[in-house]
């Protein structure tokens, strides 16, 4: 009977989908590309920028030293995440203010200028233009984040929302594995073709600029914000098929915007009074930090210094680099169907603890690689895994609990303050790794591996479970879990654990 179900749902889930839908999407997650493509690209090629940045010092006659050049190196990679906090900050304002899809319009041209800015940084013989516009893309990549998720969640239809949630998390993927490629050195990871590589960003940004103007706004937008039931109603057919009942979905959403009128927005400091928001807050905020403090951008980042340190050649590393982000598509893809079946809450900590064990494994491979020649590439078969248990769950969920977990009066405040958390951490951990890689060596996944239990133990009793489940559903149950009614996850229909 369950099968029989599940196939009827998979069917109905199927009659729900259109080309404009999903072009829509598509179109949306470009810019997750680029944000996926802007986490990765810099991997790579730092050895051409080092050498780059070297010779410019020497050209204008400045005392160069190694600890400088370092310094001004870290300052490339990590100006990303200061810059996508920024972004983050402002993305809800951007959002509310000029409409999903107009914000996202706005920003390519923030992706644009950044990519001239790298581009022509050789030319100017200036690398304070590789930092200028590293720092505006982590601007653009932060304003994806707080926006697209949004935006994907609002076109698509409820049993199907899942879905098309995880689009994020594969645009960002796809951006990661395309960076790693075109950086080889063979390709463009070299001292000839570095600046093309990291100026690229030019294009997605121009072809995205282009194929927005054929994506309806966000009809939830139209109705709940600008009070437009007609423009409303003519987004919504734009992405619904024929044979779709429109007129019961437009009553839904007119009785939850009526409903909204009579709610305060919500800002930070409501939020933080308010125990029942500020509980669903901290989930959110704790989803966020699992992600990053999973330890996973010390693989995204110095994936091929690290697979170098366990005695992995140079060519074999940027294959093994290849392979992370080759592993993390084909699993997010697989998260694709899986979310809707089993559920946010099962794949998010179940990633979590296939990330702890593979930790666990990788530790002990790399402390002994240079006694056993054979751990070597057991190291680098547990950082695969460890990115393959990310992928199915931990990559992609944080992105769009948030949307879910909050109704329209707190949902923009909330998502602002889960991005920026997550961009907070993403520059944290770009700042610390190389001093603890030095302090802790072959212990250095220990920090992550506490970070990964406390957070496996905050959400298996605070996770909710929101498959299925409509806005005003999942909040209500969040409040009856904060009064003690329910504990975490236990929803009748949805719990999985």
């Amino acid at each position: 009977m369950e099968i029989v179900d599940s196939a009827e749902n998979l069917v109905d889930s199927g009659n729900m989908i259109t080309w404009r839908l999903c072009f829509s999407s598509f179109v949306a997650s470009i810019g997750m590309i680029q944000f996926g493509w802007n986490t990765g690209v810099i991997n790579n090629p730092q050895t051409s920028i080092k050498l780059f940045i070297n010779e410019t010092l020497v050209n204008r006659g400045s005392f160069v030293s190694d600890s400088k050049i370092k310094i001004l190196l870290a300052t490339v990679v990590a100006i990303f995440a200061a810059g996508g906090l920024v972004g983050a900050l402002i993305a809800g304002w951007l959002s509310n203010r000029f409409g999903r899809r107009n914000g996202i319009l706005a920003n390519t041209l923030v992706m644009f200028v950044s990519g001239v800015f790298m581009l022509f940084a050789p030319y100017a013989r200036s690398f304070e233009m590789i930092i200028i516009g590293r720092l505006l893309t982590g601007i653009g990549s932060g304003i994806y984040t707080g926006i697209v998720p949004v935006y994907l969640n609002e076109i698509a239809p409820l049993k199907v929302r899942g879905a098309f949630g995880i689009m994020s998390q594969l645009g960002v993927v796809i951006g990661i594995f395309l960076s790693e490629i075109l950086g080889l050195t063979a390709v463009m990871g070299n001292e000839k073709y570095w600046n093309i590589l990291l100026g690229l960003i030019i294009i997605p940004a121009i072809l995205q600029a282009l194929f927005l103007h054929f994506c309806p706004s966000s009809p939830k937008y139209l109705l709940f914000f600008k009070n437009d039931e007609r423009a409303a109603e003519k987004a919504l057919r734009k992405l619904r098929p024929l044979s779709f009942d429109i007129e019961s979905e437009m009553e839904q959403m007119k009785k939850d915007s009526e409903h909204s009128r009579h709610i305060e927005k919500v800002g930070i400091r409501s939020m933080i009074t308010n125990r029942h928001l500020l509980m669903s807050l901290t989930v959110g905020i704790v989803l966020h930090l699992s992600q990053q403090f999973s330890g996973i951008n010390n693989i995204f980042y110095y994936s091929s210094t690290l697979f170098e340190s366990v005695g992995v050649s140079k060519q074999n590393s940027e294959f093994s680099t290849l392979g992370v982000g080759g592993i993390m598509i084909l699993v997010t893809l697989i998260s694709i169907p899986l979310i809707e079946r089993v559920g946010r809450r099962v794949l998010h900590i179940g990633g979590l603890c296939g990330c702890l064990l593979t930790c666990v494994c990788f530790t002990i491979f790399y402390s002994f690689h240079s006694q056993i020649s054979s751990f070597n590439y057991l190291s680098v078969i547990s950082a695969l895994l460890f990115v393959a248990s990310f992928g199915i769950g931990p990559g992609s969920i944080p992105w769009m609990m948030i949307p879910e977990m909050f109704a329209e009066g707190s949902r923009s405040t909330a998502a602002s303050v889960g991005v920026s958390v997550n961009w907070l951490s993403n520059l944290v951990v770009g700042l610390i790794f190389p001093s603890l890689h030095d302090a802790l060596q072959n212990l250095i996944f220990i920090p992550f591996i506490v970070c990964q239990v406390l957070s496996i133990l905050f959400l298996w009793f605070k996770m909710p479970e929101t498959k299925g489940l409509k806005i005003s559903e999942t909040v209500g149950f969040l409040k009856d879990q904060e009064e003690g009614i329910i504990s975490g996850g236990n929803l009748d229909k949805n719990s999985q654990f």
